[in-house]
């Protein structure tokens, strides 16, 4: 009996360890609907507000990508994953891989709609989007070893974003537009150093390095949207 119980105490803990290695891919599916849902409530939102407003259709273009992301990226991570959990979204990839690497280029848009003056955005940073794009077809069907050459490019974009982001922060005394701004640095920080440069040239792509940053990426997307969602 004494060994029975000793048995039990010893194996318990291993018993829970099991239980949590189930929970943890159970929990972070939970956080993956959670972001694609908050994505397009967000898309929803601005756009049923003032559906005429550039900045407006931008946001809702950039939570539609950030769900397509979502979603191409379980597929991708699949072989991390229990496969009860695991999706194929068939033909569809090539268009969600295109949607969720607009992401960079839209985000500089959407920063020069809301913190330049400017009337006319720069005509050789809309061919560089649009060589980028095709990058990214050409990456995803043809030659793989261009995109790291595509992720250089997004984070170009967003450097520019960036750029214009800060350029009036002192200047700007209006208390929301500085609390957007605030937003839009962390959201830049977030595409650049963990999708386009982390996942897509640092990191080996079949790493469990990869994986984790993916994990961090996804969470932390919750965690903005969430934030957004609660503002508006």
């Amino acid at each position: 009996l004494r060994a029975a119980a000793t048995a039990g105490v010893v194996s318990s803990p291993v018993a829970r360890g099991s239980i949590g290695a189930m929970n943890a891919p159970l929990i972070f599916l939970a956080v993956e609907v959670a972001t694609v849902v908050c994505a397009l409530l967000l898309a929803v939102r601005v756009m049923a507000s003032r559906p005429r407003l550039r900045s407006a259709q931008l946001i809702a273009l950039i939570g539609v990508n950030t769900a397509c992301a979502v979603v191409l990226a379980h597929q991708e991570y699949g072989s991390w994953e229990p496969a009860a959990f695991r999706i194929d979204v068939g033909g569809w990839a090539l268009a969600l891989n295109l949607a969720r690497n607009l992401t960079p280029g839209l985000i500089m848009l959407l920063c020069f709609s809301l913190f330049t003056d400017r009337r006319r955005f720069p005509r050789w940073l809309l061919v560089l989007f649009a060589v980028q794009v095709g990058l990214e077809a050409t990456a995803w069907t043809v030659w793989p070893p261009l995109a790291p050459v595509a992720a250089l490019m997004q984070t170009l974009f967003v450097g520019v974003a960036l750029y214009w982001t800060v350029a009036d922060w002192r200047a700007d005394l209006v208390e929301g537009r500085r609390r957007a701004t605030l937003v839009t640095q962390v959201a830049i920080g977030l595409v650049t150093l963990v999708s386009s440069v982390l996942t897509r040239v640092v990191i080996a792509p079949d790493s469990p390095a990869n994986y984790l940053a993916h994990v961090a990426l996804t969470t932390t997307y919750l965690a903005i949207l969430a934030a957004v969602l609660f503002q508006l």
